[in-house]
């Protein structure tokens, strides 16, 4: 026989057969992994039986030489009696017994074995072919033939754990917890390992997730590296805008004004900007008076969609920073302006807090009072220099310790009405005189400033060191790909959409990442904070 020569012009025919194979589970029924309910296959093990008896009657039928004709297809919606039912879901749970107990069932529970899993409880078969259980209980008028006598179901198949789903779905109302699923399942059935399935069965339900599923979270972070530095005046600035105020005009109409609030990260000082509306012009001139702190760097706002919630007017807030003549602005001064999360107020805390310090005063010095707006402008210079002054470390209690540092200290070297105190030392020729004094005050200014931010150091952080929750947070991250719930405005959770987790913030690893971007089912894209979201995934 001649040998097929290799041609490599000749295109290859490659034959390949593949198989799988399973390893063969003797217990397991083919099909009790395909159905998410129990009433589900009860139904389909009803439709088998009925096609079972129509092909027995054909049989017979062909067998005895009767001819039948073939009856016209009916529609796809079936319907079952009770009586169907009720047998199939006999026959079904014989079935699962058969599977789990082949020994005991052909034995017909006569000589079972100690190391079975149905020893202990004493186990017969009754007329209907069921195992079914021994209690102490079977001389009671008041029960019933499944009270006395439980049908014994194996722990680790899958329709059995249907079953105590749908006690918990059907008869509970995904109501009562374990106790009643458990009081529940007993009235029919013995379940092995009961207790540990209707466990599984509460933390994978989908709907009491719903309900009972937590937020994410993630326990409190370091301050920031700007909360620490000892920084210039506004250096790193927080701004919020609060009103509107009621003001009276020229003319005696009454119109809003606004107040914009800026605060320093570091010091925790206040600078406030009285504004008649909110237009371009208005919000840009006010942004401009922070100038008078040259080393601002960096603005920190809400993201605009947080204001929707104190105002209507607010709104166009969010158009006037995105306005390209502000962000001209911005450029020219070298300002970088950041956004916070949207609906997430926390996310600038330290400005609602400060927010909230000047509101307060301000409603009891206004009352029902509706000033020009000149005099409001003195008002909210003075509450302004109130703010400044209060202390921000512990207030001293006897008279000779040393007074408790404010926002006014790092700001200008002194609080209030005090100023440098004159020397008594002069110098000798009066030619020396101004350097001399201007030297000695400058450095006892350098002296007093450098005291204030040592005890910036030394008290104030100390105090924000301990300032954590009692009960430290269980850290509950997401990962792309969580189905969560975005928590909104309705209490309802049932009304509350569904999204996805897509991804997380640049160079922020998922497990610190404090916001993330979601997808809707609606298709849109938005950046939420991991408190918002509740992960429906154990």
């Amino acid at each position: 026989m001649e040998e097929k020569r290799f041609d490599p012009e000749r295109r290859q025919n490659i034959a390949c057969m593949l198989s799988s194979a399973r390893p063969k589970d003797t217990q397991r029924i083919f099909f009790e992994e395909k159905f998410s309910s129990w009433i589900k296959a009860v139904r389909f093990w009803a439709l088998m039986q009925r096609l079972i008896r129509k092909a027995q009657g054909a049989r017979d039928r062909v067998s005895q030489g009767i001819s039948f004709r073939a009856s016209p297809p009916q529609s796809r919606d079936i319907s079952f009696n009770s009586s169907e039912l009720i047998s199939a879901r006999l026959s079904l749970i014989q079935l699962i017994q058969k599977s789990y107990f082949k020994e005991e069932f052909e034995s017909s529970c006569k000589s079972i074995k100690r190391d079975s899993p149905i020893y202990q409880y004493n186990p017969f078969i009754d007329e209907s072919g069921i195992i079914r259980c021994k209690s102490r209980l079977e001389r009671s008028p008041h029960l019933s033939g499944d009270q006395e006598f439980p049908i014994i179901l194996p722990g680790n198949c899958n329709l059995s754990r249907l079953i105590v789903q749908d006690i918990h779905e059907r008869r509970c109302y995904h109501f009562g917890g374990m106790n009643m699923i458990l009081q529940l399942l007993r009235e029919d059935f013995l379940l092995i390992h009961a207790r540990k399935i209707a466990r599984q069965v509460l933390k994978t339900c989908a709907r009491c997730r719903i309900f009972h599923s937590e937020a994410a979270n993630l326990p409190s972070p370091p301050l920031p590296p700007f909360r620490l530095e000892e920084a210039p005046p506004f250096y790193h600035t927080g701004c919020d805008f609060m009103g509107p105020i009621r003001y009276k005009k020229d003319s005696g109409e009454v119109g809003k004004s606004y107040i914009l609030l800026m605060t320093c990260a570091v010091s925790r000082a206040i600078h406030l900007e009285l504004t008649s509306d909110l237009s371009t012009v208005e919000v840009l001139g006010a942004l401009q008076k922070i100038n008078r702190f040259p080393a601002v760097q960096t603005i920190t706002s809400d993201n605009g969609l947080s204001f929707q919630r104190a105002a209507r007017e607010l709104k166009l807030i969010y158009e006037h920073i995105k306005d390209g003549e502000i962000k001209r602005w911005l450029a020219n001064s070298f300002i970088e302006w950041r956004f916070q999360t949207a609906a997430a107020p926390w996310f600038g805390a330290i400005l609602e807090r400060q927010v909230q310090t000047v509101k307060r005063p301000l409603r009891k010095i206004l009352g029902s009072a509706i000033p020009h707006f000149r005099d409001l402008e003195i008002i909210i210079s003075g509450i302004e220099a109130m703010v400044n002054s209060r202390p921000i470390t512990a207030v001293a209690s006897g008279a000779d310790e040393v007074e408790a540092l404010s926002p006014a200290n790092l700001l200008f070297g002194y609080k209030g009405k005090t100023i440098i105190p004159e020397h008594l030392s002069k110098p000798k020729r009066s030619a020396d005189f101004d350097k001399v004094v201007f030297s000695r005050r400058w450095k006892y200014q350098q002296r007093l400033l450098s005291s204030f931010w040592r005890r910036y150091h030394e008290e104030y952080l100390q105090y924000l060191k301990t300032a954590h929750k009692q009960n430290p947070t269980k850290a509950r991250p997401l990962k792309i790909g969580d189905v969560c719930l975005l928590q909104g405005e309705n209490f309802n959770r049932a009304l509350w959409p569904l999204c996805r987790v897509i991804s997380f913030p640049e160079n922020i690893k998922p497990e610190n990442a404090r916001s993330c971007f979601i997808k809707t089912a609606k298709g849109q894209t938005l950046n939420r904070p991991i408190r918002k979201l509740y992960p429906l995934e154990a």
